[in-house]
């Protein structure tokens, strides 16, 4: 789609500084490629953008068997998928992004939940990078995701419009956050965050300094659940 704004290079969990440039092969290329490899994935910035989040709850046990099961999907109704692996914690996140909401539904309509798995079938509500233009990805960058845990489902409009104030803010004033995004779940449960920081050690600044105080914005309407990933796999439909 021509709306991407930004592409993700990867060489086995490392992030590596490249300049923006169509992939050269597609997910199907990839299929049976289950090592590290070197490819691409663009995040498609339009906002109302279809999404899927799956999150797992492993253990160390477990966690490698997990990430094995993981494959490229075969289906040109997608547009990119990235992998991630939380750091010090036992949990994989999945974020697929669909070239429409038809296929996101398609694909989340069989698949079960329970305390290990969940899916979210979320649409992208806000974005913002310091430059688009110039946005690439060096070799230290990180991957934060977080989630907030709505209290109530009619709280997610309200918080929603919050954190684009936040993020938005954060792209501007943070000088080591290269790009951030909310999108919201469809069922109204949860408002994920996604964003790239060009060093784990700005991200660990930012956060010491924004305690947020005794009552953080988010409060009142949710629950915070944040770490910084390691990307396992990152890739792009390019057909």
């Amino acid at each position: 789609m021509s709306n991407k704004l930004f592409t993700i290079t990867l060489i086995g969990i490392s992030l590596g500084g490249y300049a923006c440039t169509e992939p050269s092969r597609s997910v199907e290329t990839l299929s049976n490629q289950p090592e590290a490899v070197s490819s691409q994935a663009m995040v498609d910035t339009t906002l109302g953008q279809s999404y899927t989040i799956e999150v797992w709850y492993t253990d160390p046990a477990e966690i490698d068997t997990v990430l094995a099961g993981l494959r490229p999907l075969a289906n040109r109704d997608l547009e990119s998928q990235l992998v991630l692996r939380a750091r010090g914690d036992e949990q994989v996140v999945q974020i697929t992004d669909w070239a429409s909401e038809s296929a996101a539904r398609t694909y989340t309509a069989d698949k079960a939940t329970n305390e290990q798995y969940k899916i979210l079938r979320s649409e992208l509500m806000s974005h913002a990078a310091r430059d688009f233009e110039q946005l690439a990805i060096d070799t230290g960058s990180s991957v934060q995701y977080s989630e907030f845990l709505m209290k109530r489902a009619s709280a997610l409009d309200t918080l929603s419009n919050i954190a684009r104030a936040m993020t938005t803010g954060m792209a501007r004033s943070e000088p080591t956050l290269d790009f951030i995004m909310t999108l919201n779940s469809t069922d109204s449960s949860t408002i994920s965050l996604f964003g790239l920081w060009n060093t784990e050690a700005g991200f660990e600044i930012f956060s010491e300094n924004n305690t947020f105080g005794d009552q953080p914005y988010w409060g009142p309407y949710a629950e915070n659940d944040h770490h910084m990933f390691d990307v396992v796999r990152a890739e792009f439909n390019g057909q």
